[in-house]
């Protein structure tokens, strides 16, 4: 059994929580830029409007990445704990973890399926 660990996570934290994945084992992983907003509805912008010097003020989404790895079912804890001591500030805006069950993963090159794909 195999789980797909995605967590949102500020930028600045990407460097470290590499490291700390990396350290614990876990090599094989996909890093996308993201933005969004959660309960704060984004970040509020300045903007010039067109043709004038009117500056107002409206809500942008915040920018994030988005860190995805497959683990063995057994090691899905013990790499969102991880990824959670790395992340967590206490501040609004920390991110999500998304957890979920993962049916099948085969590695394209060799045609290994299930664990051995991953591993």
């Amino acid at each position: 059994m195999m789980k797909e660990v995605m967590a949102i996570i500020r930028p600045d934290k990407l460097p470290e929580t590499k490291a700390a994945l990396t350290k614990m084992g876990v090599l094989g992983l996909t890093i996308m830029s993201a933005e969004g907003r959660g309960k704060q509805k984004g970040q509020e912008g300045a903007h010039k409007a067109a043709g004038g010097m009117r500056i107002y003020q409206s809500r942008v989404f915040v920018q994030k990445v988005l860190l995805t790895v497959v683990v063995k079912d057994t090691e899905a804890d013990q790499v969102i704990r991880k990824i959670m001591s790395v992340n967590r500030t206490g501040e609004a805006g920390d991110g999500k973890i998304i957890v979920c069950l993962v049916d099948e993963c085969i590695r394209i090159r060799t045609g290994e399926t299930g664990v051995a794909a991953i591993s």
